[in-house]
């Protein structure tokens, strides 16, 4: 987790990366720091709403006292809990994949991709359901385009399904849960 310490103006003054910080279970958030300076001339738009109804409960005129007399630290997060499709990339798909020996779920991803990130918990779900029968597992094809071009990936995301090293079956697109849960009913 980076925090980012932004003044009233909006510029970042610092950015440190924070391990406490790491364990909240929330991605963004904002807190108000004794600021030196009182000079503001732009501040973020979601930061200003925040301070203009905060200023409003207090019975202040808007956001001009609260930028003069504090900045903001924004806690981002750009990881997030632990999956439990574990991650696999050209080096360990084929120990991991292939040989097996239970059936494996391979969803091939990329984090730019929304319908990707939209499959992300559905694909965690049934990691949980059906821990001990399959084995689930992601390949981020930005960083493993080796494996995606060898098994003929088009288009993310996709899932595949092996059992003992052998493809099985394709499901392609962002489909609901049942659609895999189907699917993989079949193999196991």
């Amino acid at each position: 987790m980076a925090i980012a310490v932004v003044d009233a103006s909006g510029t970042c003054t610092s950015s440190m990366f924070c391990p406490a910080a790491a364990a909240s279970s929330s991605s963004v958030a904002f807190a108000a720091l004794p600021s030196p300076s009182s000079s503001s001339t732009r501040i973020s738009a979601s930061w200003r709403k925040s301070a203009s109804l905060k200023s409003q409960r207090r019975g202040g005129t808007g956001t001009g006292a609260l930028r003069r007399r504090f900045s903001a630290a924004c806690i981002v997060s750009e990881t997030k809990e632990a999956s439990p499709a574990g991650a696999v990339d050209d080096t360990t798909f084929k120990s991991l994949v292939l040989e097996s020996e239970i059936p494996v779920l391979v969803d091939f991803w990329a984090p730019w991709c929304g319908p990707c990130r939209m499959l992300d918990p559905v694909i965690d779900s049934i990691a949980e359901k059906y821990k001990g029968r399959i084995k689930c597992y992601k390949v981020n094809t930005d960083d493993s385009s080796k494996t995606a071009t060898e098994l003929g990936i088009r288009s993310i995301p996709t899932c595949m399904i092996f059992k003992q090293g052998e493809r099985l079956d394709t499901v392609i697109g962002c489909v609901p849960e049942t659609t895999l849960i189907t699917t993989i009913e079949k193999y196991i």
